[in-house]
Order: C-alpha cells, then structure tokens, then sequence
C-alpha cells in the first residue's frame, strides 16, 4: 500500500474496492435504511457484486490483488486520511440515489464522513471531473455540507465522493414521517427559518455560478434544536455525463421537483432558474405538509401540489392550503400569506421567474 496525503493535484496511490448496487431513480431516494450491505468475503470489485444484508457495521474494503493504483484527492488540508483508513472504517449504508449509494464511514480518529458511491456510466472523463470537483470542493458556508476529497480507483465502478457526515435528519423526515411520529411539528417560525436558510445556501452557490441542480427535501438537513440548514448533493450534474444528467433530472421530474422547461428541453440542464422552481416547491411542501408527489382530489379534479395550490390562490381561499398545525389562529395568517405568494412566484414561467436574491430578500422581509 502506499502512504502519504496529497492535495489537489497529486496522488496517492491505493487499491480499493467496494460494494455499491445499482440504483433506479424509482426507489424510495436517499431514504434511510435500516441494514448495512457487505460483498462476499474476498471477493474482487464487480459491476455486480453480490451483497449478504447484516446489521453490524460493514467496511468499504481493499481489495487490489493486481496492485492496480487509485488516487486519493483531497480539497483541503483540514482533515486527511489514507485510502487504506478510509477502506477498514466502519461504514453503513444510509440510502440510495439516482447517483448511487450512500454511506457512513467512521475514520480511526472518530471523524464521520459521508461516501457517495457513484454509480458506473454516470461520470465524465479525470480531467473533467477533477476540475468540477476542485470547484465544488471550494465551497465553504455555515448552511452546506463542505466536500472532503474524492477518491478515482483503477476500475470504473470505483468512483466516490467523500463529504462531512452531518447529524441530522432530512426535511423530508420531519414533514412526512408519521409511522412512529418521531418529530414534533415544526412551528411555523421553524418552517420560516427553514426556507430563509435554504434561500442563503442557494444565493451563495448561485453567486458562485453553481446551480445546486438536485434540490429536494431530503437533501436539506435540519441540525440541532434550532434545525440549522445544511445542503446536500449541491453540484453534482457538473461530475456527471449528459446521460447521469438527464438520469437526475428525470428523477427530479417523478418527484415534482423538475421544472417545465426542463421537461420540454432535448438536452436539459440544471440551472439558476431551474433551482428556484424546486425551492418554490418546498416552500409549499412547508406550508401545507402535502409531498411534492401528492395527487390531490378536488372539485375540478385531481391535481399535483403546485396546481392544488395556484388553483386555491386564484380562488381566493389561499389559507385553505395551510397544515393546520400551523393554521389555527391568526397570529402569523399574514406571514403565511406572503410566504405562500414567494412559493407561487417561484414556480412562474421561466422568463417570469424571480432569481434567487429577489426570493431571498422577499422571504427575510417577512415578520413573524
């Protein structure tokens, strides 16, 4: 094995080999779950591993019998490691992704890292994708979760982005899970904060000239008693090929977070205005505790969240829409109204939409 750290730039060489299943954008994405998965006992790398379920804690194993080198790169020089480290930490599977499987490792130190799995065929090019990572990797605010390094094996399933592991749990979490009902309702100055907090996260990657191009629920995690933001999987359509790109788009689109001009595009893109939208849909998932996916029935039928919505507004009967655990009272019934006005602007035509400053200046003028 050798040894050593290095920075942007230089290498060091390991072999590593793990298990990763493919992934369809159907499943249930970056749910929790509740069992590690390990590859067979001495078995090399394969593009499809066989996997053994166990509740004890797995590792990311290396395995190089041909001493085939990777390379080990990291953005900073705040925390390093070696490969070999990386591979014997414990690790656990914490969900899947159109981008592939998500891990927990714990470092010998007792530093906890995230390790995305990329899924084979989805990324660009070294070149390329050094570059994209070097960017990404630059990004540094209190509301995102910062990337560590990224690890480029000898084989092309070996791909793995490396970041904080945050303790957390999502948006989606707090909003939607009811079987047992671990959470509290969050308030609505919780749900305010929330969205004022996303805004800022998004105005800096924006200002950055970085579209986050995945943002959803469950990619906001909510820190702490007074559930801090942090973004998640912010930038990575940018690692990946025009085929990983549509893959995440489409899966965007099956959970109601796609904006439409992305729908009618040939070649779609993640972009600024586009990241607007999918915020514009979770400041109504804030409001009315309704999933984006949701069909909901009414009077002139059944329709999405974001018809169900503009359908009420033009009705005049906007607060109709409100989680009643919020909505009782008439304390912060103004607050809610314009809170629910950013959401409808955000989810205009394209050529209306605002951009992120303008909806963020919008939602931090909002008193409660």
């Amino acid at each position: 094995m050798g040894s050593g750290t290095e920075i942007f730039g230089n290498v060091l060489p390991e072999g590593v080999a793990a298990s990763a299943a493919s992934t369809n954008p159907s499943e249930h994405d970056n749910r929790p779950t509740t069992s590690g998965r390990k590859s067979s006992p001495g078995s090399p790398i394969a593009s499809s591993p066989r996997f053994i379920d166990t509740l004890e804690p797995v590792t990311l194993d290396v395995y190089s019998p041909d001493r085939l080198a990777g390379e080990l790169f990291f953005v900073d020089t705040s925390l390093l490691f070696t490969a070999e480290e990386l591979s014997r930490a414990p690790a656990e599977v914490l969900g899947r992704s159109s981008h592939g499987t998500l891990y927990k490792a714990t470092l010998d130190n007792g530093h906890m890292l995230t390790v995305k799995w990329l899924r084979v065929g989805l990324v660009k090019h070294k070149k390329e994708f050094a570059k994209e990572v070097k960017k990404i990797g630059s990004v540094r605010h209190q509301s995102i979760v910062p990337l560590r390094a990224y690890y480029w094996g000898p084989r092309e399933q070996e791909r793995l982005i490396l970041a904080d592991y945050v303790v957390g749990d999502s948006l989606a979490l707090h909003l939607y899970e009811t079987t047992p009902r671990r959470y509290s309702p969050l308030s609505f100055s919780q749900r305010l904060k929330v969205a004022s907090d996303v805004a800022q996260a998004l105005m800096f990657l924006h200002d950055r000239g970085l579209p986050h191009g995945n943002l959803k629920p469950t990619n906001v995690l909510l820190v702490g008693t007074d559930y801090n933001v942090k973004l998640t999987d912010y930038g990575l359509h940018r690692l990946m090929t025009p085929a990983g790109i549509a893959e995440q788009i489409l899966n965007l689109g099956a959970l109601g977070y796609r904006a439409p001009e992305l729908a009618s595009s040939a070649k779609p893109v993640p972009s600024f205005k586009a990241d607007v939208y999918a915020f514009g849909v979770i400041l109504m998932e804030l409001l009315t505790r309704r999933s984006a996916g949701d069909i909901i029935s009414g009077q002139s039928g059944a329709v999405d969240l974001t018809d169900w919505v503009r359908l009420c507004d033009r009705e005049g009967r906007g607060m109709d829409c409100i989680d009643r655990d919020i909505a009782g009272g008439e304390e912060h019934s103004k607050a809610m109204d314009d809170l629910l006005a950013v959401s409808l602007r955000c989810i205009l035509p394209v050529n209306e939409r605002p951009n992120i400053r303008q909806v963020c200046e919008d939602i931090c003028s909002i008193s409660v």
